[in-house]
């Protein structure tokens, strides 16, 4: 058969046997050259490669617009995920430096330990750690006792206490702590310093010192005897110290050892601005704490405290409580409208000199024109990628604390460390609860900072453990709490495993002891170690060390290592929670109260077309029958039934129920749907 191209009138490429040589006796090698342009248009033109090309074409435009229709329905029906920022959705976790982990065997915990710890942080969900001061002190034990306030008594801002390590141990630390995707802030202490601070022993050598003015002197009557007026420190002691070398009076809200700084005087304020850009340019730190902001700024001098208690704004009572059974739905739009004032409770009273509440005295004018200013820099200092984080801290009465988010429209603060929500726990019950969220929130809303970001804790380095607090009973619920309320929840080191307070002997808190008029308790005990192992010593430093603070009792059961083994453990329930407060109803949701009783504290969560969840937390001391017939007495309306998420009495590891427990991930009718005290579930509704 001949070679069919041929018959039908392709022009081949030559030919050539490859047994016989060429005209001069060699090989020919075959050549094919390809279809020519003309040859390509014939085929090209033939009805079966028309069919094809139309029947490709078809498919092409028909696969498209199933793409493009699929990806409008994506849009349209697929929820939406919140837009929330690193400090909105993250969970923070709060270390005292000296008690988290030692590195080197003094016993003292430091920055190279904090830094090996921060793989923990990674496995409980935490996306920032949040270091109590860490800045150079006076000596622990000086000639004259040492340090009083330890970590606070700071004689160089620019540097770390040598206890801790040193400036190449935080860079190494904050280093690592990226390399994880976590977040380092740290507290920092604006209204005084050491009286050892080289500014303080300038400013008390003259008056015409280059420093004079950086700290509050004063006349007074010209004698030892005779201060300026009758302001008393912290303690209830005189807050005047007569200095004999310069012969005048200096101010110390916190005690003699730590002189007030003078923020009248604008070279202070660009120094400590410049304190604050050496951390954030050169060490990296993403944020600060600004801790007792409070007590920055003082009426003039010649005021006496007795008598002159300032007036709160017109139009508020200062004494109304919010109602105890209002359902309240915080986050929904078009709450502008202000609402009862929450009693204006502090953590504890506040002494006559800072008692300008009502935010129009020129004393609170001043704090937050000086708040701005450190916003301004914290602006400044902030990149694609590194925002830098401002919180403030208060003691004040929460409607004066909720105004550190800013006022008229100004934004100063990212937030204010919710401090006063751990007074609930003083009579823990789920009204108590309930009503200091609902205080929270209406404080918010009276200073039109409504959709601003709570914050939310159970504990802190300056009160008692949760745990011994309210019992290890509630742990969990209280956790829970933290974890599910609309907010960013701090977790205090050593409450993710339920730590008791510790009694101490070797006090390393001596303000008890300098200030015994105060009938101040000693913050040693809920400052100890952390047990991380059974091991001597708790694998906090090595065991062959003297630590400086002792463990808790039971530490050789109740630690890291230990609660890491066991599924519903304080520590496993706190990850689980953790991880569902990355979903979008929980992180950013919004929040609608169910109930509130003497036992119950339950609300909602749900944002957009995301799943919804039910909340419910028994913080009372009876256990509850009915939560449906309980919602339908307080007039909220819930579903019938849900689908159990997480409950603080689940599952055991082999499979079986404990005793009344709640099988995760089964579906429980809420009609019969019953809590025990101490108990939480979360509940997919």
């Amino acid at each position: 058969m001949g070679d069919s191209r041929n018959e039908k009138g392709y022009e081949m490429a030559p030919q050539s046997d490859p047994e016989k040589g060429g005209a001069d006796g060699e090989i020919e090698q075959a050549e094919w050259t390809g279809l020519g342009k003309e040859e390509l248009l014939r085929v090209a033109d033939t009805p079966a490669w028309n069919w094809a090309r139309n029947i490709l074409l078809i498919l092409f435009w028909i696969g498209w617009l199933a793409m493009l229709v699929a990806a409008i329905i994506i849009v349209v029906k697929v929820p939406r995920c919140p837009e929330v920022e690193w400090w909105e959705k993250s969970v923070f976790y709060q270390a005292y430096p000296r008690s988290l982990q030692d590195s080197d065997g003094d016993g003292v915990g430091d920055l190279k330990g904090a830094e090996k710890r921060l793989d923990h942080l990674e496995s409980i969900g935490a996306g920032v750690l949040y270091l109590n001061s860490i800045f150079k002190e006076r000596n622990a034990t000086g000639a004259d006792g040492g340090s009083v306030d330890i970590g606070y008594d700071i004689t160089d801002f620019k540097d770390v206490d040598m206890s801790l390590g040193s400036l190449e141990d935080f860079d190494n630390l904050v280093a690592s702590a990226t390399g994880k995707d976590i977040k380092v802030i740290l507290e920092f202490v604006p209204n005084h310093s050491s009286d050892e601070h080289p500014w303080f022993v300038e400013s008390r050598k003259s008056q015409d010192s280059e420093y004079s003015d950086f700290y509050i002197w004063a006349d007074g009557g010209g004698v030892a005897t005779s201060p300026p007026n009758d302001w008393k420190n912290a303690y209830g002691e005189d807050a005047w110290n007569w200095d004999d070398g310069r012969q005048q009076f200096y101010y110390a809200y916190f005690g003699p050892k730590q002189p007030d700084f003078n923020y009248n005087n604008d070279t202070l304020r660009q120094e400590i601005l410049d304190i604050l850009t050496f951390w954030l340019a050169d060490h990296k730190v993403d944020g600060f704490v600004f801790s007792h902001v409070d007590y920055l700024f003082e009426p003039p001098i010649t005021t006496v405290a007795n008598g002159v208690r300032r007036r709160r704004q017109a139009g508020t009572t200062g004494a109304t409580t919010a109602p105890g059974g209002e359902t309240v739905v915080t986050t929904a739009p078009g709450e502008n409208t202000p609402v009862a004032e929450p009693e204006p409770v502090p953590s504890k009273p506040m002494p006559p000199q800072y008692d300008f509440v009502g935010g129009n005295s020129e004393t609170q004018m001043k704090l937050f024109g000086l708040l701005k200013e450190w916003r301004k820099l914290l602006n400044d200092q902030s990149y694609l990628g590194k925002y830098r984080l401002m919180i403030a801290q208060s003691e004040g009465p929460i409607n004066e604390v909720a105004k550190l988010y800013g006022t008229n429209g100004t934004y100063i603060a990212d937030y204010p460390l919710n401090t006063g929500f751990l007074d609930t726990f003083d009579e823990l019950s789920g009204t108590s609860v309930a009503t200091s969220v609902d205080n929270w929130m209406k404080a918010k809303m009276n200073n039109n900072n409504q959709k601003r970001w709570n914050t939310w804790m159970t504990g802190c380095h300056d009160r008692s453990r949760i745990a011994t607090r309210v019992g290890s009973e509630y742990v969990d619920a209280l956790n829970f709490m933290m974890l599910t309320l609309p907010g960013t929840p701090f977790v205090y080191y050593g409450e993710e495993i339920g730590m008791k307070d510790v009694p101490v002997t070797d006090a390393q808190d001596r303000v008890p002891e300098v200030h015994p008029a105060a009938g101040e308790e000693s913050r040693d005990p809920f400052r100890t170690p952390m047990p991380w192992t059974n091991a001597t010593n708790g694998n906090f430093t090595w065991e062959n060390a003297t630590i400086y603070m002792p463990l808790p009792a039971d530490a050789a059961e109740n630690n890291v290592q230990a609660q890491s083994m066991k599924d519903f453990s304080n520590l496993n329930i706190l990850k689980e929670l953790a991880e569902l407060h990355k979903e979008p109803s929980i992180v950013a949701g919004k929040f609608i109260k169910v109930i509130d009783d003497a036992n119950v504290f339950a609300y909602i969560r749900e944002f957009g077309e995301w799943p919804k969840y039910l909340v419910v937390i028994n913080v009372g001391a009876d256990a509850t029958h009915n939560f449906y017939d309980l919602a339908s007495e307080a007039g909220s309306k819930v579903p019938m039934e849900g689908k159990i998420v997480l409950s603080t009495s689940g599952m055991e590891r082999s499979g079986k129920m404990k005793k009344d427990g709640k099988r995760k991930g089964t579906r429980e009718s809420l009609s019969s749907f019953k809590t025990a005290a101490g108990e939480a579930v979360l509940i997919k509704v």
